[in-house]
Order: C-alpha cells, then sequence, then structure tokens
C-alpha cells in the first residue's frame, strides 16, 4: 500500500474509535501494521532510549494479521464532537497549528476507562495523519499508538492486565520508531509526548517506580521544546501536571 492507503486506514480507524468500536478499529490498524512491519524495532526500555540515532533492526510481530475482506468505507471522522466525512478538505484545523504532520482528535466512546487509584492522566485522544505524509515511520508510530491507546482503553475498563501489556508493548514500539528517526518535525513530538504518557500511566498502574520515571523526564524534556503550535494549552497542561509526579510518589501511593 502507498502511504495516502495507510493513512486513510488509520485515520478510518480513528473514526471507529470515536463510534465505540474498538474491534473494527483494531482490524483497520492490524491491515495497516502489517504493511508495515518493515519498521519495527527491537523492543528497547525506556530506560535505554535516547536522541542518539542507531541502526534499526526488524523483528515480527506474529499478532498482526491481514483481514482483506475488512471496509473502511462507512468510518467518518469527528473533528469538534459532530459528525463529518472522511474529507481532510472539511476539516476545521486551527491554522496556527501550520500545517502539521499529525493532529490529535477527542475520541468519542460508548464507555469511558477509568483511572481508579491512578497517579497519572492517560492521554486518551487519538492521533490522525495528514494525506501528504510520506514518511512512513512517521505512520507507523501513529499506527502503533493508536492500536495501543484502543487496548490501554478496553483494559482499563475492564481491568484487565493482559491487554494493558499489549498496550505497553505497542507504545514501546511507537517510542522506539520515532527516538530512532534521522529527523522529526516540532509537531511530531505530538506523538512522543502521548506515548510516553501513557506508558508512564500504565508503569504507575504496575507500581514500577523507575519505569516511571524514565518517562516522566522524556516527557519533561519534550515539553521544554514544544509550542502553542505544537499542542494545544489543555494537552500542555495534563503533560505539565503529570511530569511533576517523581517515583516517591509512586512508592508511597496505597496498594490497590
Amino acid at each position: 500500500m502507498n502511504s495516502f492507503q495507510l493513512i486513510e486506514l488509520n485515520n478510518h480507524a480513528v473514526a471507529s474509535m470515536q463510534q465505540g468500536k474498538p474491534k473494527e478499529a483494531i482490524e483497520l490498524l492490524r491491515i495497516a501494521l502489517a504493511d508495515l512491519k518493515e519498521h519495527f524495532y527491537v523492543h528497547k526500555s525506556p530506560a535505554t532510549w535516547s536522541r542518539r540515532r542507531e541502526p534499526p533492526r526488524v523483528v515480527s510481530d506474529s499478532s498482526i494479521k491481514i483481514q482483506p475482506d475488512l471496509s473502511a468505507s462507512s468510518s467518518s471522522l469527528s473533528f469538534t464532537g459532530e459528525e463529518d466525512d472522511s474529507s481532510f478538505g472539511n476539516m476545521d484545523v486551527d491554522d496556527a497549528q501550520d500545517q502539521p504532520s499529525v493532529l490529535s482528535v477527542p475520541v468519542e466512546a460508548k464507555s469511558s476507562p477509568t483511572e481508579e487509584d491512578s497517579l497519572i492522566v492517560m492521554y486518551t485522544r487519538a492521533l490522525i495523519v495528514f494525506p501528504d505524509v510520506k514518511d512512513r515511520e512517521l505512520i507507523t508510530g501513529v499506527c502503533l499508538y493508536n492500536m495501543a491507546l484502543v487496548n490501554h482503553r478496553r483494559a482499563l475498563a475492564r481491568k484487565t492486565s493482559s491487554l494493558l501489556s499489549i498496550a505497553h508493548k505497542l507504545y514501546d514500539m511507537a517510542a522506539s520508531i520515532m527516538e530512532n528517526k534521522d529527523s522529526t518535525r516540532e509537531s511530531e513530538d505530538m506523538l512522543l509526548l502521548a506515548v510516553y504518557n501513557n506508558l508512564a500511566q500504565i508503569h504507575s498502574t504496575f507500581f514500577s517506580p523507575d519505569e516511571m520515571s524514565e518517562c516522566l523526564d522524556k516527557i519533561r524534556s519534550l515539553l521544554t521544546a514544544v509550542t502553542d503550535e505544537t499542542i494545544d494549552e489543555d494537552e500542555y497542561t495534563l503533560f505539565f501536571i503529570n511530569s511533576t509526579l517523581q517515583a516517591e510518589d509512586l512508592t508511597s501511593a496505597p496498594a490497590a
């Protein structure tokens, strides 16, 4: 598939998430990721990630299967709380964003995940990619993030640790790909902020203070470079408040 087709799959998957259809979203993202599997990197723990560029190594993911009969034509994206068609020409995008590669959108689901006893607020917005983007690594990272987000939300709603572990793995893969890119645009930091925030949320759930601290350090570093064009005020506030936590906050919290 070409980049435009992959972006269409991702963005239709986001529409399915907005409509409260997680299974449909997962199948759409599986199709896209099966075509993007050459960009999957060996799993690294957050403690070893850095901005140093290293040659990627390919891994396979047996959980990604192609479903050729699935149609994405019925999905539509909503950006302002109301239904819209999936044409980017009708999107209500803030001109101040200076044509970002990635845009965050709210996910309206029939049931919202619960985060009881969690110190870190989950970032629940999905990410869409603009159709003129050719960067397949970025497309891969966004698809992995959205796949992780679906599983993360389901894990919290169902209180299922196995789904949370799947989300953890997918977030890790997305972060590894973005950290190893030769170059990144400022607007792409939104993806890394979302990934590290939700990884930190998972680590707080599993009571893993060292791993949580590594993710929060990444968030703090990214926040020093973001601008109003990168993320809006509410998103910045969420990431900033979460980043002020320390490992001691987790170790002193009562067990669930």
